[in-house]
Parts: C-alpha cells; sequence; structure tokens
C-alpha cells in the first residue's frame, strides 16, 4: 500500500461516525430555527406616519415585515400622532367575503387624551400569530408599552414536523 492510499483509507469515516455528525447537523438546525423565532410587536408610536386622507383625516402605516402595518381614522387632525400611546394588541381571525378562506390578523390600539384620539392599525398573517409572554390574556395583550405584547407570526400551532432518522 503507497502512503497516498493509506492516508485516503484513514480519512474514510465509519458509519457511526457518520451517523454522529448527521444528528450533530441536524440537532444543531433545529435549536437554530427555534431560537430565532419571528417576534413581531406592534409598532411604537414614533414609527408610525401618517398621510393626509382623500375623504378627510388620515391614513397612517408603519413598515414591517409583510405587508406592513395599516390604518385610518377619519376625525383625526395633524397633531394626532404627537397625543396617542399605546394600549392594546389583540389576535384575531376572519373569514374572507370572497374564498371563504380564514385569514388571521393583529390589532394595535392607540389611544389620547380625548374620545377621538384613537388608532388602530391591523396587519394580516399566512397562519395564526401565537402569543410571546406572559402578559397575553386571551388573544389580547393591555399594556402601556409595545415591547411587553410580543408575538410570534411564522408560528405553527401544530408545532414543528416530527424528523424521522434512519438507523
Amino acid at each position: 500500500m503507497t502512503p497516498a492510499n493509506h492516508s485516503m483509507i484513514a480519512l474514510r469515516p465509519s458509519l457511526r461516525t457518520a451517523k454522529f455528525y448527521l444528528m450533530t447537523a441536524v440537532g444543531l438546525l433545529m435549536l437554530m430555527s427555534n431560537s430565532h423565532a419571528a417576534e413581531m410587536t406592534c409598532p411604537a408610536v414614533e414609527n408610525i406616519q401618517q398621510q393626509k386622507g382623500a375623504g378627510g383625516g388620515y391614513n397612517y402605516s408603519a413598515i414591517s415585515v409583510g405587508s406592513g402595518w395599516q390604518g385610518e381614522n377619519p376625525d383625526a387632525d395633524e397633531a394626532l400622532l404627537k397625543t396617542l400611546k399605546f394600549e392594546s394588541a389583540t389576535i384575531k381571525e376572519g373569514v374572507d367575503s370572497k374564498s371563504n378562506e380564514p385569514f388571521y390578523y393583529v390589532t394595535c390600539d392607540y389611544v389620547g387624551g380625548v374620545q377621538d384620539d384613537y388608532l388602530r392599525l391591523s396587519q394580516r398573517f399566512p397562519t395564526p400569530p401565537r402569543a410571546v409572554g406572559d402578559h397575553w390574556k386571551e388573544k389580547q395583550c393591555t399594556r402601556s408599552s409595545v415591547a411587553e405584547c410580543g408575538f410570534d407570526p411564522l408560528s405553527n400551532a401544530k408545532g414543528p414536523a416530527p424528523v424521522k432518522i434512519a438507523q
């Protein structure tokens, strides 16, 4: 046996070693996918943009992953955003009137000092968002900070698919 052939034989892993490395890689991938959950919150008031509405009032938006947050207030004036504070987030489900398919969304409510000082932003998601943290009661979180009302918009209520590895 030549030295070149001998080194090639020594580098060939056994079946047991190959399974070990495969299981280690699968385990690391599972940990990474669970530790990087896509937690979101309602937008902070300072991240909300306003635009004068065609029929009066204002339209509001905030940039986000997906379609972004949208809302309107037909009674609003230009100063509304300066008076608003976050009030609550709610996870909801609806049914599309054309397709009869369910859709999922989160509403974010903001209130000001007087009765008409309000704003509701909403955003749709392809799967039911999952509440994150212990501030949620049922599907609503009422806190003074958006950071305390996190949710995972990409959750799968059934959990991850089981992984089967042949032995």
